[in-house]
């Protein structure tokens, strides 16, 4: 009889050691396919244009601006891990849509000095001279969207990652006499377009430098159209909150759609104000702005 319950007893602790390792299976293979599936959208999403197109309607829009075509790109983060291929199509799609004008909002490099947790795509920027791979990236950038036709030019700001990595290279090659770009830190052109006035205010980067703009007209004159270019969109809250400057649209790019974004819980940001994470907001009448999710990633 003892012997019987010692032998049940073994029984019974074998049975329930074996239903643990099934659970313990189970979940290592739940693990391991949550972990495939993460995979495969970090590539899909990295390797997938969305092309956002937007039609804005203005009750006071100047005659001569009716149907402008405004493009914007932003982040593009060129480096180790772009796929070059398919910053090539991007190029095509740009040149397919016709514009008008291309706004570029910065951060158009991603660089380390080491290349841990870089997956490279591409043996273009693998240079082992850090200086060098910066300069082989911001000439690509210059070279690739100064390709892009457009009818008005093409507007460029700063971002914080061109700020860290070797701007006044940047600055140097923007200038090259094959370069289309017009690269602003803080600056006020303007375009006149028949009797009306397309006005392109760009901003440094907020986190190099909040906005100023005390010598320039709050009030949008008759028949202007005024749009504010900055890398992050607290430079556009900070305008909102702090001073009365009156525009039509404002565009921004950095927070990456919130970098990771996961079901049921707030956008994470990487900015102060946290109001303008992704997409279009309207500001109030006739005055919109758009946060760009980016074209680029970092390492993945």
């Amino acid at each position: 009889m003892q012997e019987q319950r010692n032998g049940g007893t073994r029984l019974k602790m074998y049975l329930k050691f074996k239903k643990f390792l099934v659970i313990l299976l189970l979940i290592f293979i739940l693990i391991l396919i949550s972990a495939f599936l993460i995979l495969y959208k970090m590539q899909k999403d990295t390797h997938t244009l969305v092309v956002n197109k937007i039609n804005l309607s203005y009750s006071d829009l100047p005659n001569d601006l009716e149907n402008y075509k405004i493009g914007f790109v932003s982040d593009t983060h060129i480096g180790l891990s772009t796929n070059l291929k398919f910053f090539d199509s991007i190029i095509k799609t740009l040149n397919s849509l016709d514009l008008d004008i291309l706004l570029l909002g910065g951060d158009y490099i991603w660089m380390k000095e080491s290349a841990l947790f870089q997956y490279p795509r591409n043996s273009l920027f693998n240079d082992i001279e850090f200086k060098l791979n910066a300069e082989k990236i911001y000439f690509y950038n210059i070279e690739k969207f100064s390709s892009v036709k457009t009818k008005d030019g093409i507007y460029a700001v700063y971002g914080n990652h061109d700020n860290w990595i070797f701007p006044n290279l940047l600055k140097k090659i923007s200038k090259h006499k094959e370069s289309k770009i017009k690269l602003k830190g803080e600056s006020f052109n303007y375009i006149k377009k028949g009797d009306s006035n397309l006005s392109i205010f760009t901003f440094q980067d907020f986190w190099k430098k909040i906005p100023n703009v005390e010598n320039h007209n709050f009030k949008l004159k008759k028949n202007e159209f005024r749009i504010l270019i900055a890398h992050n969109p607290d430079t556009i809250s900070y305008i909102n909150k702090y001073i009365p400057l009156e525009y039509n649209l404002s565009l921004s790019g950095h927070t990456h759609a919130g970098q990771i974004r996961i079901p049921f819980i707030p956008k994470a940001s990487n900015t102060y104000y946290k109001e303008y994470v992704l997409g279009l907001s309207k500001i109030k009448k006739n005055s919109y702005h758009y946060t760009s999710s980016g074209i680029g990633c970092t390492s993945v």
